[in-house]
């Protein structure tokens, strides 16, 4: 399920059971771990400029730095560090809401295979 008009518009799904596909190409900088990150984008809606989706990571640490972003927290268990100073570590776990500003630098330390839902502004692509 990709590229959906969210204006058009109206379904469900079940994102703590989705088979998300591996992400092979992240970009984030892979400090500790396998670095496997899955992700499976729900909707794009082209008018508002936002694409809403499923984000997943193994254990490990990554480094990235942050689009902006809204997520909710499905499943796991991580900590965000500020490597910027924009912010004080972040618990994330599930039912956790999260707001990230762009351009923060991060470092994510998953403990136990993290879930979320995500919404960032759609990159055109």
């Amino acid at each position: 399920m990709t590229d959906h008009d969210l204006s058009r518009t109206n379904f469900t799904v079940d994102v703590a059971a989705m088979n998300l596909p591996v992400l092979a190409d992240h970009g984030m900088t892979v400090v500790e771990g396998s670095g496997e990150v899955r992700h499976q984008t729900l909707s794009v809606n082209k008018e508002l400029g936002i694409e809403r989706g499923v984000w997943e990571a193994a254990e490990g640490v990554v480094e990235d730095t942050e689009a902006d972003e809204l997520a909710v927290i499905i499943s796991g268990d991580a900590t965000i560090k500020f490597l910027d100073g924009s912010g004080d570590p972040l618990e994330l776990r599930p039912g956790t809401f999260l707001i990230l500003r762009e351009g923060s630098r991060t470092r994510w330390t998953v403990r136990k295979r993290l879930r979320k839902v995500y919404q960032t502004p759609w990159s055109g692509a």
